[in-house]
Parts: structure tokens; sequence; C-alpha cells
């Protein structure tokens, strides 16, 4: 037994180190050094990461547990996102209060056991704060405090790997489980498109209405919880919340570069179907 668990033990940490060389020379030399994102500061806590989801996967699927009615599963979501102000850039430049935008969703999950899922998620939503600012006209004169809109990502997208615990619900009337409940948690790329460009109101005289963060990279982490109720044995309903905290570099050259680096939580409640197979 102590034999086994050690090649167990040696076969994840071998996975780990292969995922974090990829990551290093391919992903990083060759993309995220563009943002001067220097992946050794953050190399012990994804080892640590990457060890325990493989962990838990590498666990999960030596151990006897029930097989899954069906192994795969693929949803499409879509709801509102909030998300909080940015900390990192100069306060000025962040807004006071979020904003609630659309977000849409897809996700392709993996059935170890009737317990166990692992899979990936993707999502597509803006960011954007608004805040009420005291500005100067072209003449040179306080103009009166006018409301913009700081957009910090038009739009974001992540990229997440994901491990969840699985509570199946199943009836006296069914062959199948009826419903899913779920927890777990995610980690991956986040993208921020945008384009640095600001817009200007021109109702009196020109005052800034819409400013442009640029556009930058990331990493983010977070846990999710949902549930599932199939009307079919194919074909169901998935709710989703989530939170979600990210590491953003960007490319952003204006006010010497203040706004370069920052981090923000985002909070997604999405609902959508899901299919299984």
């Amino acid at each position: 037994m102590l034999r086994k668990k050690k090649y167990i033990y040696d076969y994840l940490h071998l996975i780990m180190n292969i995922l974090l060389h990829y990551i290093n020379c391919y992903v990083y030399s060759g993309f995220l050094c563009r943002f001067g994102i220097h992946l050794n500061n953050f190399v012990p806590a994804m080892k640590r990461l990457l060890f325990f989801v493989l962990a838990v996967a590498g666990v999960s699927a030596v151990k006897a547990q029930n097989l899954p009615d069906f192994r795969w599963e693929l949803g499409v979501r879509a709801g509102v996102n909030t998300t909080s102000l940015p900390t990192g850039p100069d306060m000025y430049y962040t807004g006071t209060k979020s904003t609630w935008n659309p977000i849409y969703a897809a996700s392709l999950n993996y059935n170890f056991t009737d317990k166990w899922q692992a899979g990936i998620d993707m999502s597509w939503s803006n960011w954007s704060t608004t805040g009420s600012w005291m500005q100067s006209g072209t003449n040179g004169q306080t103009a009166a405090n006018t409301n913009v809109t700081f957009v910090l990502a038009q739009p974001s997208v992540s990229f997440m790997g994901r491990i969840n615990r699985l509570i199946p619900i199943r009836d006296a009337y069914t062959e199948y489980n009826k419903a899913n409940l779920y927890f777990g948690i995610a980690f991956g790329m986040q993208v921020a498109t945008n384009d640095g460009a600001n817009a200007y109101s021109t109702v009196n005289e020109p005052v800034l209405s819409t400013y442009h963060y640029g556009y930058g990279i990331g990493y983010a982490s977070g846990v999710q919880i949902g549930y599932d109720y199939y009307i079919w044995p194919n074909l169901g309903i998935n709710v989703e919340a989530a939170a979600r905290e990210a590491y953003i570099w960007t490319n952003d050259s204006k006010l010497n570069r203040m706004n370069s680096e920052y981090n923000i939580f985002y909070f997604p409640l999405t609902i959508g179907i899901k299919c299984r197979f």
C-alpha cells in the first residue's frame, strides 16, 4: 500500500512539473512577458494549487466510488456580472460605484465518478464602474461634476480549469440522478481586452465621459456553487453563482502607466442549459 501511494505521489509530481514547464517555456516566453509578468514570483502558489487539484483528481480516480450515469457534460449559460472597484491603480481612476453587465459562459466537464468532476470553463463579460469627476473645461475653468464611466475591460474573457464536488440527488421513480448540487474551485487565465481610448461629451464643452483602461492579461481563481436539474436524462437546466479574484497586468501607457496593474473581484450569476452524454 505504501509503495502504491508513493507511485501516485511521484506520478502527480511529474505531471505538475510538466504543466509548469509548459506554462513557463511556451506561454510565458511567447506571450505573457510582453506585459512584464514574472511567473517565478507566483510559481510556489501555482505548485500548491496544481498539486491540490491533481491530488484530488488522482485520488478520486483510484478510489472506489460509484460510476456516473453519464461521463461528459456540455453547458451554455447567460446571466449578469458585477465587479468590485479595482485596487492597484490611482484611486482617482477607479470610480466609486460598480455596474452590472451581461455575462455569457460555456463549460465542458468530465465526471470521474458520481461525486467528482473536472472541466474547463470560458466566460465573456464587460467590466466597468462609474464615478463623479470634477473636470476642467477647454477654457481652463472648472466644470461641474460629471459622471464618468471607467471601462476596465470590453470584454474580459476567462479560460479556467475547475474541479467540482458533486452531490447527486436521486428519486425512486427514475434510473438516473435527476439533479446534482455541486461546489468547487477554479483557476486559469484572464484576458482584459480594451482599446485604451477615451470618449468625450460635448453637450456644453468637451469633458471626459468614458475612460478606457488598456488591454491586459493575468490570472484568476475562485469558487463556484451550482445546481443541475434534468428534465430528460440528457438535457437539464443549470444555475450557478461564482466568486472570482483576478490579477491583471495591462499595457496602459496613459498617466505614466498609473493603471498598468490591478486586481479585482467579480461575481457572475448565470442560468443555462446542460446536456450530458
